[in-house]
């Protein structure tokens, strides 16, 4: 059967050729426990046999101690204590742990808050909460320093010096560097019951929350090595005894202190016969004089089968009479679950307070030498688990009565139990409920900081927590409060219907971050818990949400979801392409579905980018756009573009007017249609527009021949013998092509001239080629759509005409 039990170790050196690795080392051997830091998974080892009905024990009781001597079962006896000197070699327990010097008063002095005097003082308020316990007295004495142990070969560790008086005590601490896991660990009674504590976990001992508990708690823990208790399972937070640390409460629980009783008794141990009865000094009277006396005694018990208590109180007579004698004996005890195995197959749920069935007798001594006794009353009216109750009768002599608390029943187990003693009727104890919380195994104390998920803003996080009833009574949970800088933003669902002694329920705490950042609050829970308030401080982070968020621009002006762009004015008839460009601004990818055209114009619009478009973060893309106006008007069309941003649709409004054209001739530009201007000759050109021809020069025009000067040495309009006339006006020049100097007989045409000769019968036809036509475009939005006008002289144009519709 494997066990998450950890370390449960004892020196045989015949076995030490089977060790594997340091922890293992350890596991094999029954002696040498280890605690072990929260979180860290403890080795799986072996049962090591001595488990009882539901405790584990590591061994025996302290057989001898310096100042006992040899200490018989059930007797009371001292164990010394002592914090070893720096400096004093502690050895490793395997072969990668070397031996090291003793740092615990460097180490401790150093950080501990107070110094020395504070973290000792921590020391001897848990020992001597064992001795409250136990029939141990604790007493500490100083430290010479003596050798603290020797490796075996191996890396096997062997107990250090034993307990001497005036020299050592019998349990010895010391604390050295041990590792990542490990935060303390103890040989059993029977090797010495010495401490090592790791130095490189001061932080956690010098930490002071609810009075240094994980100190206190990692002291009780190795001292129950130290006494022969072992780890037990589940790792649930419900036992002192775990192999990894917790902090849901102080000191042994109830499997703890019934595995102590069962090894040492309780604190009047001793008190196992009518001779060795304990004296509770009490003196019963009658009420009329000194009112109702009751005597309540805790943290007894039945430790072992056979096992019995007697206790004396007296009983005086006075002028009223005797007084009556009630008594009442109740069982203690919580339930809570244990396991034999590290897989939980063999889970038990422990009724600690039904463990035994007890019963009691009221004596009455008559004779002191020789010792006689005569039986008054043997209660043992109920069965296990519930209270045996003997009312105030008064008996007709008085002197020193004895209680004898016992069972019958054969069982070798503990019974934890309360005796009340009194002159008056005792009510009923009403059983006490105790309320622990825990995530999962992980305990969470009261007073605990409990770190939520991270949320997005505008999400809903959370946590589920487990809340045990430890205790015997119903716990009823009344309310809670939360309260604090971001306490809107939490929310707590608690159990509606009371819980069992040993029940559970769920609290649901819920988390809806309404900003970014650290978010904290306080949660108060209320139930009737002796112990008060349950208060846990909340925490965490919210982060912003993990989206796409687009934007849209148009023609480079950003257009905000729902706001409007102006496309100005725009033909009727004519299409226009807009692009719509797209980026995503978020901090996660996004898609762009779809779009959809709305209100009454949505025929205009034409799509001509396929979607769905993929955006990643800072990414942009276009969809474009045909608009094709089909009527005149004033128009408003809504483009909705479905996403899966943090703006699911996204608007943008286009307003434009359409206007329709007529197209008409202005020659001279004046934007004036020439159909209905001045045309005098009624030649189709206006008269702003008619070209004159100018007249011919009468005087013959000389035309320079090419590359020779016009030279009239007669003066008469003639020019020399190499130049020509023109005689007929015409622009026809004659050429001496020959070279004969002869130019009558030379007709050869200049073609060169030619085309000086204006060709007005053309005139109207060349206009009418020049005719352009020019369309606007739009301006950004909030301009005016302007259709621009082009003029073209005397060469014509045709423009066009607006007819605006109201």
């Amino acid at each position: 059967m494997r066990h998450i039990v950890a370390l449960v170790v004892t020196l045989v050196a015949s076995s030490s050729a089977a060790l594997a690795d340091d922890h293992a080392k350890c596991s094999t051997h029954k002696g040498l426990s280890v605690m072990y830091e929260p979180g860290f998974e403890p080795p799986v080892v072996e049962d090591n046999g001595l488990i009882q009905p539901n405790f584990v024990l590591l061994s025996g009781p302290w057989p001898e101690t310096a100042s006992s001597g040899a200490v018989e079962p059930g007797e009371s006896f001292t164990i010394t204590y002592s914090f070893v000197p720096d400096g004093t070699i502690i050895p490793g327990t395997g072969a990668n742990e070397q031996d090291a010097p003793s740092n615990l008063f460097a180490t401790m002095d150093a950080n501990f808050p107070g110094g020395r005097f504070a973290w000792q003082s921590v020391f001897h308020q848990v020992f001597a909460r064992y001795g409250e316990m136990t029939n141990i007295n604790f007493v500490f004495v100083p430290d010479d320093g003596a050798s603290f142990g020797i490796s075996f070969p191996f890396g096997i560790p062997s107990p250090g010096s034993p307990g001497e008086i005036g020299a050592r005590g019998d349990m010895r601490i010391s604390m050295r560097p041990i590792g990542a896991g490990p935060l303390a660990r103890n040989y059993a009674p029977t090797f010495g019951g010495d401490m090592t504590m790791d130095s490189l976990d001061v932080n956690q001992f010098s930490d002071p929350t609810n009075n240094f508990r994980k100190l206190r708690n990692v002291l009780f823990h190795e001292i129950g090595h130290g006494l022969g208790l072992d780890h037990v399972l589940p790792q649930n937070a419900t036992k002192l005894m775990e192999p990894v640390l917790n902090t849901a409460f102080d000191g042994p629980q109830e499997d703890d202190l019934r595995a102590i009783h069962y090894l040492y008794g309780d604190r009047f141990e001793s008190n196992e016969n009518g001779n060795d009865y304990k004296f509770l000094g009490l003196q019963l009277q009658h009420p009329s004089v000194n009112g109702t006396q009751t005597l309540v005694v805790e943290d007894l018990a039945l430790e072992r089968e056979d096992s019995e208590d007697w206790y004396g109180v007296t009983v005086a007579g006075s002028i009223d009479g005797l007084p009556g004698v009630a008594i009442r004996v109740e069982p203690v005890g919580t339930q809570y679950q244990y396991s034999p195995d590290e897989d939980g197959a063999q889970m038990q749920t422990i009724d600690a307070a039904a463990a035994r069935d007890l019963k009691f007798e009221l004596y009455r001594r008559v004779t002191a030498s020789p010792m006689t006794m005569q039986l008054i009353s043997t209660i043992d009216f109920n069965a296990a688990g519930e209270a045996e109750y003997r009312p105030p009768a008064v008996y007709s002599l008085g002197g020193l009565f004895f209680i004898r608390v016992f069972s019958e029943d054969g069982i070798d187990d503990v019974q934890r139990y309360r005796l009340t003693v009194s002159n008056a009727e005792i009510a009923a104890t009403e059983p006490d409920p105790s309320m622990l919380l825990s995530n999962a195994t992980q305990p969470i104390p009261s007073g605990s900081i409990v770190d939520m998920p991270t949320t997005e803003v505008g999400q809903n996080g959370g946590l589920s927590l487990t809340i045990s009833n430890t205790g015997q009574g119903m716990l009823e949970i009344d309310g809670f409060t939360i309260v604090g800088p971001a306490g809107s933003d939490y929310s707590a669902f608690l159990p509606s219907q009371p819980i069992q002694p040993g029940g559970f329920g769920v609290l649901s705490i819920g988390f809806a971050p309404t900003a970014a950042g650290f978010r904290a609050a306080q949660l108060t829970i209320s139930t009737n818990d002796p112990a008060g308030d349950y208060e846990l401080t909340l925490r965490a982070t919210a982060t912003e949400p993990q989206v796409g968020a687009l934007t849209a621009s148009v023609e480079g002006v950003t257009v905000a979801n729902g706001a409007t762009f102006d496309l100005g004015e725009l033909e009727l008839g004519s299409e226009y392409e807009v692009s719509v460009d797209l980026e995503n601004v978020g901090n996660a990818n996004m898609s762009v579905f779809n779009t959809t055209f709305l209100n009454e114009d949505t025929a205009d619009f034409e799509q001509l980018t396929d979607l769905p478009l993929a955006l990643n973060t800072g990414a942009t893309d276009t969809i474009e756009l045909l608009v094709k106006p089909l009527s005149e008007g004033q128009k408003h069309t809504t483009m909705r573009m479905s996403n899966n941003g943090v703006q699911p649709t996204y608007d943008v409004v286009f307003s434009y007017s359409v206007v329709a054209v007529e197209l008409f001739d202005d020659c001279n530009s004046n934007g004036v249609d020439d159909a209905t201007e001045l045309d005098s000759d009624g030649n189709g050109i206006i008269d702003d527009c008619e070209v004159v021809t100018p007249p011919v020069d009468e005087d013959p025009i000389v035309v320079d021949d090419p590359g020779n000067d016009d030279v009239d040495n007669g003066g008469n309009n003639e020019v020399d013998d190499n130049d020509n006339i023109d005689d007929d006006g015409i622009d026809q020049d004659i050429v001496d092509n020959d070279g004969d100097d002869n130019n009558a007989n030379d007709n050869i045409i200049d073609q060169n001239d030619d085309n000086d000769d204006l060709d007005n019968d053309n005139q109207d036809d060349d206009r009418d080629e020049n005719r352009e036509e020019k369309r606007s475009g739009f301006c950004g939005a909030g301009s005016i759509g302007m259709l621009t006008l082009t003029m073209l002289g005397l060469s014509g144009t045709r423009v066009r005409r607006r007819r605006y519709v109201a």
